[in-house]
């Protein structure tokens, strides 16, 4: 994307209407998962790395050792430490809907990128309104592969996923995929911190003790912090 900037989480999407192809690994990329289904006659992997100085706006290529029809989507995640964990999952249903996996989200504020691709006939996906559509995209007919990639911010704790989308068409080979961000954490601070304020009274001088004893505090909601 030409908006990345340095230190973004980029993710790579690619999803091929061949389970016999060879897939290789676009340089400087690293690849997280994937794989093939023959039921499904598709291959489809998640690659990622961290953008740096002068990539934005340049291409990324992906090598095949035969013909095959694929979609290639890139997103660009900024305050992120990169993928916590993710699930693929290939179906051979007749249904023009798909369901993403469920994935353990162990804390609060995590990111959920979710992924729908279809083999067939279908041009389009109608996303749900728990994730934002991000990107879509669609190859030639017969046996091209329709991709919508979406995301979901702040979820968790838990399991998440499960999020059905729906394409314009029936088809039978889909994959869909449910991604889960960290979100990027400073090195340090963000603890509690506890104090004894009878301790802090116990360890003043007699005299603060006798002001202090004369004093009230007054604590009110109806100052504006």
């Amino acid at each position: 994307p030409a908006s990345v900037q340095p230190g973004d989480v980029l993710l790579l999407a690619g999803t091929f209407n061949s389970s016999t192809t060879t897939v290789g690994n676009p340089a400087g990329w690293t690849r997280v998962a994937g794989g093939a289904s023959t039921g499904a006659g598709m291959q489809s992997y998640l690659w990622t790395r961290t953008a740096a100085a002068g990539d934005a706006g340049t291409v990324v290529r992906v090598t095949t050792s035969s013909y095959a029809k694929t979609s290639l989507q890139v997103a660009a995640y900024a305050n992120s430490s990169g993928v916590l964990s993710q699930g693929f999952t290939f179906s051979t249903t007749t249904s023009a809907s798909r369901t993403t996996p469920l994935v353990n989200a162990a804390t609060s504020g995590s990111g959920l990128v979710s992924i729908w691709a279809d083999k067939g006939s279908a041009s389009s996906w109608t996303v749900p309104a728990a994730a934002t559509l991000r990107n879509q995209t669609t190859g030639s007919p017969s046996g091209q592969i329709t991709s919508a990639l979406a995301d979901s911010t702040q979820v968790g704790p838990g399991t998440v996923g499960g999020l059905t989308a729906t394409a314009n068409a029936t088809g039978t080979k889909a994959v869909t995929w449910s991604i889960l961000l960290a979100r990027e954490v400073p090195p340090m601070g963000g603890d509690t911190l506890f104090s004894s304020m009878s301790a802090a009274f116990d360890a003043l001088s007699e005299g603060m003790k006798a002001t202090l004893r004369s004093l009230n505090a007054v604590h009110s909601s109806r100052h504006v912090f």
